[in-house]
């Protein structure tokens, strides 16, 4: 767990960078998104209209979520802690807004990630662990693809448990590394029903877990009285092995 945690906030250190950014989950990060895309920065020249922002050439890789696209409009944070950079060559895995016009972009906290941002001969245990990092992301989102999820919660909702799922289910040997649910939401916002689409491959442990979903898991939208249709969003959790002393457990965090 000591290596988790530890490459949990080396993430979060690098993403953030002074600038105080939570770790985004990526299944609530996906369904926020109007665009997600596995990109090459080909170009990047200067927002004629601002400093802070680069008008960005891609060559798009994979496209998981919106339309295909050539150009992004990327707010670098230029001049403050939050600054970043995109180099030319780079490849970047974007979570995306769209802007007015339909353009997407991101800044320094929406999740995105440089994936070869670390060198493997000067730098080769962080690269090695951020590989693995990236691997599981790829992996998630070629099911959500596969599964044809893109079109999922699009009112945003997001979820709560009441009964800490994550944080209760350990001690399990498993080899699948995540599990998808289907939630079928109501018009009040009352869950109708949660369905595995992909479980842990361990039976006890995929059961334990869904029971846990289905008694515990909330709308966590107390601003929202109701949605206009009934909807769909889905949630994945992650498996994390035994590592020393401490048991393997499940949680939210693709790391």
């Amino acid at each position: 767990m000591k290596k988790i945690l530890g490459l949990f906030f080396a993430l979060w250190s690098f993403q953030a960078s002074g600038c105080h950014c939570s770790y985004p989950i990526l299944a609530e990060n996906y369904q926020s998104s109007g665009y997600v895309a596995l990109v090459r920065i080909m170009k990047a020249t200067p927002d004629p209209e601002s400093d802070s922002y680069l008008n960005v050439e891609i060559e798009q890789l994979n496209l998981y979520k919106g339309k295909g696209t050539p150009t992004l409009k990327i707010n670098t944070m230029a001049n403050t802690s939050c600054a970043f950079s995109l180099p030319e060559g780079s490849t970047w895995l974007v979570f995306a807004k769209l802007d007015q016009k339909g353009i997407p972009g991101f800044g320094p906290c929406s999740g995105s990630q440089q994936l070869d941002r670390f060198d493997p001969i000067q730098h080769p245990k962080a690269a090695s662990n951020d590989k693995k990092s990236i691997e599981l992301k790829l992996a998630t989102l070629d099911f959500i693809k596969k599964k044809n999820l893109d079109s999922f919660n699009p009112y945003h909702l997001t979820l709560f448990s009441l009964g800490g799922c994550d944080e209760n289910i350990k001690g399990y040997e498993n080899q699948r590394r995540f599990a998808v649910y289907e939630i079928d939401v109501s018009e009040d916002l009352s869950i109708k029903k949660i369905t595995a689409l992909q479980e842990f491959n361990n039976a006890e442990l995929a059961q334990r877990l869904l029971e846990c979903l289905r008694k515990n898991t909330r709308i966590n939208n107390t601003n929202t009285k109701g949605i206009p249709t009934k909807t769909k969003m889905f949630v994945i959790y992650y498996h994390y092995p035994a590592e020393g002393n401490d048991p393997s457990f499940v949680g939210k965090f693709d790391l």
